[in-house]
């Protein structure tokens, strides 16, 4: 029972883990949520460098590219 529970708590956290990624490409940053998507930027694992890219470009569709799915 508690390796399934563990293999259920692992799926849920990659699952999470995608879908935050894939919203996080899809918002749009402005001075209320900047702080907020760059602190998450960091938990979901962007580097640094990725996730100026992403803050600092209005057109986030042409960075998608950069991320597998």
């Amino acid at each position: 029972m508690h390796k399934e529970k563990c293999r259920e708590l692992n799926f849920n956290y990659n699952s999470l883990g995608i879908l935050v990624k894939n919203l996080l490409l899809n918002v749009q940053v402005g001075p209320n949520n900047k702080n907020y998507i760059s602190q998450l930027y960091k938990l979901v694992g962007f580097d640094l460098e990725t996730t100026n890219k992403i803050l600092n470009n209005k057109n986030n569709k042409k960075l998608l590219g950069l991320f597998p799915k």
